[in-house]
């Protein structure tokens, strides 16, 4: 969730695209932390692939099962 995602006039603020619609810093990092494709595992094991893309892409998932007993 953004605080604020344009600005209205050209000044510093928290935006993370300006005025002229070029990106700040904080714009760069959001792409970085949210991936077009992402994978998740749920509580019951089941697997989750979740595709932004335009266009079908192909996932390969290995699963490393490790068991620790205390």
């Amino acid at each position: 969730m953004y605080w604020q995602f344009n600005d209205a006039w050209p000044a510093i603020s928290w935006a993370a695209i300006d005025y002229y619609g070029r990106w700040k810093p904080l714009q760069f990092m959001a792409k970085r932390t949210f991936p077009n494709i992402a994978v998740f595992t749920k509580n019951d094991g089941s697997v989750i692939a979740i595709n932004d893309n335009l266009y079908p892409v192909d996932v390969v998932i290995k699963v490393n099962l490790v068991h620790t007993n205390g």
